[in-house]
């Protein structure tokens, strides 16, 4: 395995020119390479700013530093330090171009499925929840287990119970902005879903995460057969779209 000839071979070790790198407060902000950056990392002693430090050495430009009381975050991004890798730090902008990151996450995912569909719960059946995933395509969902009884339900429910840890490596994300609680039914094979938000100020970032939200919640109801299209509302506004962002007077919701 490439990863296992990486790290014996020791070549980090004397190759890592630490002061090119750049300091990140925030992996998620950096966007990290999840499926491979918890699993699999080379670990040596590093000198920094006159300090020893213990580091863990990850294949895509990032060293993590302890001194045993504080962790501190280095990426090289630059071609100096680029040597001991195996390839660049993973932005949005370069995941989808790098046809070797775009297979991690690709067979990661495939695996996952593998894994989930060999599961036989007692008494629950499987479902398909939908999430965006912006290294897989649009038609990406992980999978819950849930009672047979109102699986549409508890489908919805399990998108907003959010995701586990093992499903955000995977680069699932969920775009709820606060809705925790919802009704429904099918009336002439449409779900009529009613969300209930609690703090749009905090939750609600942009329109995008609307139109995201509301692709998700879709998908995940219509992969029922009693279900042909799903119509939504949120606190009781059928055109919720645009009273949020346009300030426009509310339709309540019809149903």
């Amino acid at each position: 395995m490439v990863f296992t000839y990486w790290k014996d071979s020791k070549k980090f070790k004397e190759a890592i020119e630490i002061q090119d790198y750049e300091t990140y407060s925030s992996l998620i902000e950096a966007q990290e390479l999840s499926p491979v950056e918890y699993n699999f990392f080379a670990t040596t002693e590093i000198y920094y700013k006159n300090q020893k430090h213990k580091a863990k050495v990850f294949p895509n430009s990032r060293v993590e530093l302890s001194d045993g009381n504080k962790i501190l975050n280095l990426i090289c991004n630059k071609d100096s330090c680029s040597k001991p890798f195996l390839w660049g730090f993973a932005t949005k902008s370069t995941i989808k171009a790098n046809p070797k990151l775009s297979y991690i996450y690709n067979y990661n995912y495939k695996k996952y499925l593998r894994d989930k569909n060999s599961q036989v719960v007692r008494n629950k059946i499987a479902v398909k929840v939908y999430f965006n995933n912006q290294y897989l395509d649009d038609t990406s969902y992980i999978i819950r287990f849930v009672d047979k009884a109102a699986p549409l339900k508890n489908a919805i429910q399990e998108y907003l119970n959010g995701l586990a840890v093992e499903e955000k490596n995977l680069g699932f994300e969920s775009n709820n902005f606060g809705n925790n609680s919802f009704t429904v039914k099918i009336e002439d094979n449409i779900a009529k879903i009613n969300f209930t938000a609690n703090d749009l100020t905090t939750d609600l970032r942009s329109s995008q995460q609307i139109i995201d939200f509301n692709q998700s919640i879709r998908m995940t109801a219509e992969q029922f057969n009693t279900v042909d299209s799903t119509e939504i509302c949120v606190n009781n506004s059928y055109n919720y779209q645009i009273t949020f962002f346009d300030n426009e007077e509310p339709v309540e919701c019809p149903f």
